[in-house]
């Protein structure tokens, strides 16, 4: 879920990929900010609720309620916008990108 820029460093996304991990990262305008989980994987066949939180810096990562990683960026804090609309299940910088 996500809408990440096709240029740039703006947007965000909530994603999991081949290693099951759950990551939030956001683009600040020179780069991206990412935060992932380390030793939880995402169960397969299975529901998992998911969750993400911001404020200013600090940035929290949830699965089924359970804080699992969270941390504190202390420099470029601040999302900025992307230029494409919100997606779930493909990725906004590469539509060819789907689940």
């Amino acid at each position: 879920i996500g809408n990440d820029s096709l240029n740039g460093f703006k947007g965000y996304v909530l994603r999991t990929g081949g290693t099951q991990k759950l990551e939030f990262s956001y683009g600040y305008g020179n780069g991206w900010q990412t935060l992932a989980t380390q030793n939880v994987a995402l169960p397969v066949n299975r529901w998992t609720h998911v969750a993400v939180t911001k404020a200013g810096g600090s940035v929290s990562l949830y699965l089924n309620g359970q804080l699992v990683r969270d941390t504190v960026f202390a420099l470029n804090t601040t999302i900025t916008p992307g230029s494409q609309p919100l997606r779930i299940g493909e990725n906004g910088s590469a539509s060819t990108r789907k689940f």
